[in-house]
């Protein structure tokens, strides 16, 4: 890999139409209530049940720290949200596991997302979004300190719900929790 020259540094990128017309995170500590809340907001008509798309939280760190410029870091999330609102349209990248919690079995809307399976991929799936205009549900970690190329990227488009619990509660879950970290 060689250094860039000063006119290659110069490149923009730039995503001028979007696809995914609405999305809400959901945020907060390990333990902090987002799996009860989750799929509350996945049984609204128009919301979609929860995802865990680390990609969201990877770019909000990487462009927090400043190794990644605004315009990529905007591309990417823009184009991330696409193809999940699209996915989730076409149940593709389902999660079919009967006890995790991201999974459509702990989700109200279970035969919605089994009937999608055998939709095709196509224009219709586009139209069904322009004219439901559904909300892309993605839950984070900790992610609400480095939100500022969420709020850049999204605008009037996104919505956060930051879930909190009390200390004491959050004492005894990262207790009995803090074995598993870094296995």
């Amino acid at each position: 890999m060689t250094a860039m020259t000063t006119q290659e540094s110069k490149i923009e990128f730039v995503r001028k139409k979007n696809l995914c017309p609405n999305i809400v995170f959901v945020d907060g500590m390990w333990g902090s209530g987002k799996s009860m809340i989750a799929p509350i907001l996945g049984s609204f008509p128009e919301v979609e049940k929860q995802r865990m798309n680390h990609n969201f939280e990877y770019l909000a760190l990487l462009h927090h720290c400043g190794q990644i410029k605004s315009g990529a870091a905007s591309s990417f999330l823009n184009i991330q949200a696409d193809l999940d609102i699209f996915n989730s349209l076409i149940s593709r990248e389902v999660n079919l596991r009967p006890s995790d919690h991201s999974g459509i079995f702990k989700n109200p809307k279970t035969f919605q997302y089994l009937k999608r399976l055998f939709k095709l991929g196509s224009q219709n799936i586009v139209d069904e979004i322009e004219q439901h205009q559904p909300w892309l549900q993605i839950m984070t970690h900790n992610v609400v300190q480095v939100t500022d190329i969420l709020f850049q990227t999204f605008g009037h488009r996104m919505k956060m719900v930051v879930m909190a619990r009390h200390p004491l509660y959050m004492i005894e879950h990262w207790y009995n929790y803090i074995e598993r970290v870094g296995t």
